[in-house]
């Protein structure tokens, strides 16, 4: 069994890790750390602090989920590893090649593993979604993520924090076309919308070579949507709420091929519980190496993205 540390009582912490924590089979203890909100002890949250660094040191936990702003991640990603605790952060788990490379010696020499919680891959829509390019030689995908705007104490729109469009849906961008294609990125191009000094919003076209390719436009400050399609030729289909699926969602696609128009019900699912399944499943057996390896592939492919934007 595993217990796990929280560092930072986030609204995504709130609202999903918790949840998706005391549903796992695989957890048998929780405690939280946050240093600015007062910490609800419910379910199987059985120590808080108000300290991070007291919490670390503390604490008897075997796995770490760092849920702080984006340029504390890998000042207690480092950190957690040192004290040979097993590391899950938050999107982005690492803001440069140097933070990766460091963070994945440190675990390979500690014989850990450290794990990033972008989770949209896990839902099952996702996995359907995926499986209409086999049917395909060539085609694009496209990709569309945008949201109101943010208040301006919200810790995305600080650029002291490592805040800013990209470094919050950045991932989304570079995952969903590595893995729809099943190919690394082979050329990108890719820019921002600025705004006193922070980008709000990235536009891009990568191709994945031999006529793959993807187009998306993520942002801040616009009408919500949330969307992801392919087109062929002679096929088309479209998948709503593809980057933040609650889990009382009842998915669907919308297809038209040879001038027919369906919808297809795809159910309910719950990504954060899939996730943690998976990753606990995967350490169970120590195959620290797919999870580490996983971590390493994804980030390189982020910050690949983010060396064009820059």
């Amino acid at each position: 069994m595993n217990n796990v540390l929280i560092l930072g009582y986030s609204d995504l912490v709130q609202r999903k890790i918790l949840n998706a924590l005391e549903y796992s089979k695989k957890v048998n203890s929780v405690e939280v750390a946050s240093e600015s909100k007062k910490i609800l002890q419910t379910g199987k949250i059985q120590k808080t602090y108000n300290s991070y660094e007291d919490a670390l040191i503390n604490s008897e936990s075997n796995i770490v989920y760092i849920s702080l702003p984006n340029s504390m991640h890998y000042e207690y990603g480092k950190k957690s590893l040192e004290l040979n605790k097993n590391v899950i952060i938050d999107k982005p788990a690492v803001l440069n090649r140097n933070e990766l490379n460091k963070l994945i010696n440190i675990a390979k020499k500690n014989n850990l593993f450290i794990s990033q919680s972008c989770v949209f891959e896990y839902h099952k829509a996702w996995q359907k979604f995926i499986s209409y390019k086999n049917s395909f030689d060539d085609g694009i995908l496209s990709a569309t993520f945008l949201i109101p705007q943010l208040n301006k104490d919200n810790i995305r729109m600080s650029k002291k924090l490592a805040g800013g469009a990209f470094n919050d849906m950045g991932i989304y961008a570079s995952r969903s076309g590595s893995a729809f294609w099943g190919r690394n990125a082979e050329k990108i191009s890719i820019s921002s919308l600025t705004k006193n000094g922070l980008d709000i919003g990235f536009t891009a076209l990568v191709s994945y070579g031999k006529n793959k390719e993807f187009l998306c436009k993520f942002g801040f400050n616009h009408e919500y949507k949330n969307n992801i399609n392919f087109r062929s030729n002679s096929f088309f289909v479209s998948y709503d709420r593809v980057f933040s699926p609650p889990e009382d969602l009842n998915s669907f696609f919308e297809i038209s091929k040879n001038n027919k128009k369906e919808k297809i019900e795809i159910g309910k699912d719950n990504t954060f519980n899939n996730y943690l399944k998976k990753l606990l499943d995967n350490y169970k057996a120590k195959d620290l190496e797919s999870i580490n390896n996983e971590f390493r592939n994804s980030m390189v492919e982020f910050l690949k993205f983010k060396k064009e934007l820059n």
